[in-house]
């Protein structure tokens, strides 16, 4: 049996505004915002760095606290 080859494409932080994207846009799932660095985690509903900051939360009502408030999250 053949080994398995995972390829991770390192996509760059962005903050600020992202090409092809606008306020308002909905997306499906995370996939979808991974290729244009909108969101770049598949899994965490924060993606950022812990040394620069958040550059995208994403809601996926599965807690009980999750409350987008339009200003603030």
């Amino acid at each position: 049996m053949g080994k398995k080859v995972y390829i991770i494409m390192a996509r760059k932080l962005v903050f600020g505004e992202i090409e092809r994207t606008e306020e308002g846009d909905h997306f499906v799932n995370r996939k979808i915002m991974m290729p244009s660095s909108f969101h770049r985690m598949w899994a965490r509903g924060i993606d950022g760095d812990k040394n620069i900051g958040a550059a995208a939360i994403c809601l996926s009502g599965g807690y009980e606290d999750d409350l987008d408030s339009g200003d603030f999250v």
